[in-house]
């Protein structure tokens, strides 16, 4: 049998971690030894399947090939007004699919959002089996508080897909939760302010020990870390517009809009701890022959006052949440930070202007957490959830798994031959699997009975 992990698929990036022997291990990509894998995918024109950080930069020389934020598809109608929204940004070609949900089209292809999120999840899968040396078998997989049923169901179907038997879909306030240690031996309010790539969520949760309460949620799914990039281009492009009489904008070049999307995000966490830094792109076009160059200062105050209202906004949304719970800001007990823009310290600064210092805990990793949390869960008992019913079959050319509708290979992308496959199933939820030996105890088993590993997280 082989072993569990947690994973956190993300809208911008996405992490593995394992549990073992009561150490969390946040595992490293096989393409360049990072931790966070950009969840985007690129088909190249010998329909080889590239994933994270290469399928980024080659997303700058052909963006209309290269998907990303593929989650916000997830489970959603075509003809939803805020998904006609992203289809207006997004630089690849988006259809209606037959079931009136949405299927992206890649190199002439079409690809429903579950395929493109197995193609992330088998990425993971392998640099996994790669680091530990055995099989990926099972997964413990984080959504968003506000995904419903649909969501949930096509983030399962991803994960049968890329051959991982999920055996719970779990929220991420939920796994944050975890993570921070809270919920084992602590009772209370905690606030989870999640501020990721590209959405932002708020959730409030009862907590007591073994139990997690979502009893007031809110969120913005069009904002993250990707609208900080964003003004800052802004400012970039009206800057060069002075200086050089040229909108970067309108030459319609992708690979400008990438070179400059890379320096405004490069520029965006040197300012979380730098008070000024220089935003340098050599040679970022040519006009009439002659060479752009970018040479410019931006200082923290600068940033600080271009992302004020959409920080502003997130505290708006936080009070939602709290009203929702039936709370006031003084009952809130807790602040969990999850996301890699909660690295920003004006964001930190007005959530210490709601709720002070001693209510904000920012000791981990927010960028692993949710991961993090994810492998817990795979250590502690797995509650009943229903199964994915989706017929797949295995491609006879390469071994991939796809719908069985599917005319050609997702991966290889041959004409669909292959035989079915026998959908994954959960362990019997009257059972709990060792995640260390992989022996099966009873439910009520404290500690496996072969090695005596203990099933449950006291302390972290």
């Amino acid at each position: 049998m082989g072993i569990t992990v947690g994973i956190d698929l993300g809208t911008t990036n996405s992490v593995v971690a394992q549990y073992k022997k009561g150490k969390i291990k946040v595992i490293e990509n096989n393409q360049d030894s990072d931790t966070l894998t950009p969840s985007v995918v690129h088909i190249t024109e010998h329909n080889e399947v590239v994933v994270g950080k290469l399928a980024k930069t080659l997303s700058g020389v052909d963006a209309r090939n290269t998907v990303f934020s593929i989650k916000r598809f997830m489970g959603r109608n075509f003809d939803d007004p805020e998904i006609q929204q992203d289809i207006e940004k997004a630089p690849y070609q988006v259809e209606k699919a037959a079931n009136g949900e949405v299927d992206v089209i890649l190199r002439g292809r079409r690809f429903s959002p579950p395929e493109i999120s197995a193609f992330i999840l088998e990425a993971l899968k392998v640099s996994a089996e790669d680091s530990t040396g055995q099989t990926v078998e099972h997964a413990v997989i984080t959504v968003p508080a506000y995904f419903g049923n649909r969501q949930k169901e096509a983030t399962r179907l991803a994960g049968d897909l890329a051959g991982l038997n999920v055996m719970t879909i779990l929220p991420e306030p939920t796994a944050a939760a975890l993570t921070y240690g809270t919920g084992s031996e602590e009772s209370g309010v905690s606030l989870v302010y999640d501020l990721g790539g590209g959405t932002f969520d708020v959730t409030v949760m009862e907590i007591s020990p073994g139990v997690f309460d979502d009893i007031g949620k809110s969120g913005d799914w069009h904002l993250g870390g990707d609208n900080f990039d964003h003004v800052i281009m802004d400012w970039i492009v009206k800057q060069t517009k002075v200086a050089n009489g040229v909108d970067l904008v309108a030459l319609n070049d992708k690979n400008v809009l990438y070179r400059l999307k890379e320096a405004a995000e490069q520029t965006k966490i040197r300012l979380s701890r730098l008070n000024r830094t220089q935003i340098v792109i050599p040679d970022v076009t040519k006009v009439n022959g002659r060479s752009i160059n970018i040479e410019l200062d931006l200082t923290v105050e600068e940033f600080n006052q271009m992302i004020e209202p959409m920080v502003a906004h997130s505290i708006d949304l936080v009070h939602e949440a709290i009203k929702r719970a039936n709370y006031t800001e003084n009952d809130i007990e807790r602040i969990l930070l999850v996301g890699g823009s909660t690295k920003v310290p004006v964001v930190v600064k007005a959530l210490k202007n709601m709720f002070g210092d001693k209510v904000i805990h920012g000791d981990l990793n927010p960028m692993h957490c949710v991961a993090e949390g994810a492998a817990i869960q795979t250590n502690l008992p797995i509650p009943d959830q229903n199964r994915s019913m989706a017929a797949i079959i295995q491609c006879e050319a390469c071994g991939t798994r796809n719908l069985k509708d599917r005319p050609d290979c997702r991966k290889c992308g041959k004409p669909m031959k292959g035989f079915a496959v026998k959908p994954n199933t959960t362990p019997d939820k009257s059972t709990i699997v060792c995640p260390e030996c992989q022996a099966v105890n009873p439910q009520s088993a404290e500690q496996c009975e072969k090695c005596h590993h203990n099933f449950y997280v006291q302390s972290l």
